[in-house]
């Protein structure tokens, strides 16, 4: 309906919210969410390892990130390993 939601597996990607925001008392539009289109975030991704770097990752959710293609949403790309199943996400919306 053109409103910013948590996203939901095959989701357009619109960005990582820089807070969340409650309108479940308002009418749809109430509240402003301001998201980042572009830069470097770290996230937990699962099954990551150290050869992953490079790869691209995927959202399931808006807290559930993975290696896996199936059904899922491209968020952006491995740029660095910090331990496995910790990585710097590159994402340019």
């Amino acid at each position: 309906s053109g409103y910013a939601r948590p996203l939901v597996a095959g989701d357009a990607f619109l960005g990582f919210a820089d807070y969340q925001a409650d309108n479940s008392t308002g009418a749809a539009g109430n509240a402003f969410v301001r998201c980042r289109t572009s830069g470097r975030i770290k996230l937990a991704v699962a099954t990551l390892v150290a050869g992953d770097v490079g790869k691209s990752v995927y959202a399931s959710d808006d807290n559930t990130f993975t290696l896996v293609t199936t059904n899922n949403t491209k968020i952006g790309h491995v740029i660095a390993v910090l331990a496995a199943g910790q990585a710097i996400v590159e994402f340019n919306v």
